[in-house]
C-alpha cells in the first residue's frame, strides 16, 4: 500500500483503519448494532483507506466492464447451483419415508442420552463425581445407570438399520439435514438479533431503575 499525494495518514493508522473495517464487517452477521455504535470510527476508517492505494508492481484496478463480467459469472454460477440443488431436492423427495424420518430423531436422541449416561457412570465409578458419596449408594446408582445404558444401546441397535446414515434422511420437503442447518442458522440469527435489540432498548430504563434503587435486595 502507498499513501496518495497529500495524505496525512501514517502506516499505523492505515493498518488500524483496515483492521477496524474488517472487524466490524465480520461481526455484522451476529452483531449488526456495532456498525451503528461505531459509525464515526467506520467513517473515519473509510476515509483513511481512501487515502491509500495498492502499490505492488503491475497492479491494475479492474474496469467497470471487468467487474460487470465478474458479477455476471457469479450470477450464472449461483443459478447453476440453484438448479442442481432443486433437482437433488426433487430426487430426495421421491424417497421420503415418514417412519425413517421419525426413527432418525429417535436415534439422535438415544445416542445423546447414551453418551451422557456413559460419561456419568464412568465418573461415578472413578469417584470423580460426588467423591464423598456413600459407597453403597454409589454402587446402587452405578447399577441403575448400567441398566439404563443397556436399554439405550438396545434402542440404538434397533434404530440404526432403519435409519442408515442420519445425514441422508430427507424430510417431507426433500431437504437433507445439511440443507436445513443453513436455513435454521439464518432463522436463529434473525430471532437473536430481534431479541437482543429489544433487550438493548430496555437497558437505559433498567440501569436508571438500578441507580435509583437504594434497597440492596431489590438492586440484586
Amino acid at each position: 500500500m502507498a499513501c496518495q499525494e497529500g495524505c496525512d495518514v501514517d502506516v499505523r493508522e492505515s493498518v488500524a483503519a483496515r483492521a477496524l473495517f474488517l472487524d466490524l464487517h465480520r461481526d455484522e452477521f451476529w452483531n449488526p448494532w456495532r456498525m451503528e455504535e461505531e459509525a464515526a470510527g467506520l467513517e473515519r476508517a473509510e476515509q483513511i483507506m481512501g487515502e491509500w492505494e495498492r502499490a505492488e508492481p503491475g497492479f491494475k484496478r479492474k474496469t467497470k466492464r471487468q467487474l460487470d463480467a465478474e458479477v455476471a459469472r457469479w450470477e450464472r454460477d449461483w443459478e447453476k447451483k440453484r438448479i442442481k440443488s432443486e433437482a437433488l431436492r426433487q430426487k430426495n423427495l421421491e424417497r421420503y419415508d415418514a417412519e425413517r424420518e421419525q426413527a432418525r430423531l429417535e436415534l439422535l436422541e438415544q445416542r445423546c442420552i447414551l453418551a451422557h449416561r456413559t460419561t456419568e457412570v464412568a465418573k461415578l465409578r472413578s469417584a470423580e463425581s460426588y467423591p464423598a458419596m456413600d459407597p453403597a449408594r454409589r454402587t446402587n446408582q452405578v447399577a441403575q445407570l448400567d441398566e439404563q445404558i443397556v436399554r439405550h444401546k438396545a434402542a440404538v441397535e434397533r434404530l440404526t438399520p432403519i435409519v442408515g446414515d442420519p445425514e441422508d434422511v430427507p424430510d417431507q420437503h426433500g431437504y437433507l439435514p445439511r440443507d436445513r442447518r443453513h436455513s435454521t442458522l439464518y432463522i436463529y440469527r434473525e430471532r437473536r438479533i430481534q431479541e437482543v435489540r429489544e433487550l438493548r432498548a430496555k437497558l437505559p430504563e433498567l440501569e436508571a431503575q438500578i441507580k435509583d434503587t437504594e434497597d440492596k435486595a431489590e438492586r440484586s
